[in-house]
């Protein structure tokens, strides 16, 4: 038997079997049929290395398969390799054992990255957040943190369904990513409509702020909205956990600001907020909504 041979048995099995048919089908893999075929033969050539990365290589070769899907057509492979008339059998279970790690070794990476990735927006969820975060915090890195809530999500459920709200939450996830790397930061989601966006700051400036006051301004077009508000750590606390919930006071003060003046919108959608609105020390006496990082500056300094 040689390797072209080998390969044609090999996709006939996957396409006879009850489970591997179910998946598409091997293509252009001569080359880790011959790295089998040779193994399973003995003698050890190729060495292990390359064995294992053109495993790799095909377990990573078609984003639709799963790495269940590449580990039962990797072992439907070694099984047709080992009726080979000069196969050793003993080669063949270790040869197994080699390739089935390339897919394995996929699989527990695409679960321990999906246990950190938010299914709807792809953004990474809290527990991301909280790693790096905590990454931060470890490594002394001062960082500025948005807090950031989908303005009227419930009624864009009630009235215009569920799949609507999902769409408004995909596109804000998708604002804040490309607002995020703007800056070097990464956006977060949690559930619900909160959201998040982290930045490693280099300088005393705050950049993240003028990001969301553009990312409000051009979300905005689209009649959306949502509130944001903004704290640095350590200035504010060296426990991040102050620092996030301070974040989440602007936001909701911000929100609420928005509220209250939404009975005068001049789009029956949305209040009438601009960008420049939201830059400033505190509210304004004409009652637009303050700046997303100094919302609560002078209520913090009141209660200390």
């Amino acid at each position: 038997m040689d390797a072209v041979e080998l390969e044609e048995n090999w996709k006939r099995a996957c396409r006879t079997d009850e489970l591997t048919r179910r998946f598409p089908e091997p293509v252009d893999q001569l080359g880790l049929v011959q790295h089998v075929l040779n193994r399973v033969r003995g003698g050890g050539q190729p060495p292990d290395p390359i064995v294992v990365g053109a495993a790799t290589g095909f377990a990573s070769s078609d984003y639709e398969s799963s790495g269940e899907a590449r580990y039962l057509q990797l072992a439907m492979l070694v099984k047709e390799a080992a009726k080979d008339a000069s196969a050793d059998h003993r080669a063949a279970i270790d040869i197994l054992a080699l390739v089935g790690q390339a897919a394995v070794g996929l699989l527990v990476s695409t679960w321990r990255g999906e246990a950190e990735v938010d299914e709807l927006t792809r953004l990474g969820n809290r527990r991301k957040m909280e790693a790096l975060v905590g990454a931060f915090v470890i490594a002394g890195t001062r960082f500025a943190y948005a807090s950031i809530d989908a303005d009227g999500l419930k009624q864009i459920n009630d009235n215009e369904g569920h799949a609507a709200g999902d769409d408004f939450l995909r596109d804000l996830g998708e604002e804040l990513r490309r607002s995020a790397l703007e800056v070097s930061g990464q956006a977060f989601r949690y559930g619900g409509d909160e959201f998040g966006v982290v930045v490693a700051l280099q300088a005393e400036d705050d950049v993240l702020s003028q990001v969301i006051v553009d990312a409000q301004g051009r979300f905005a077009t689209s009649g959306r909205s949502f509130s944001a508000g903004i704290a640095i750590w350590p200035d504010v606390d060296d426990d991040h956990t102050s620092v996030i919930g301070t974040a989440d006071r602007r936001m909701y003060d911000q929100k609420q600001a928005k509220k209250a003046q939404s009975t005068n919108a001049t789009d029956a959608g949305m209040p009438s907020v601009q960008p420049t609105d939201l830059v400033g020390t505190s509210e304004s006496s004409s009652g637009s909504p303050p700046d997303p990082v100094a919302t609560t500056e002078a209520a913090d300094e009141t209660t200390r």
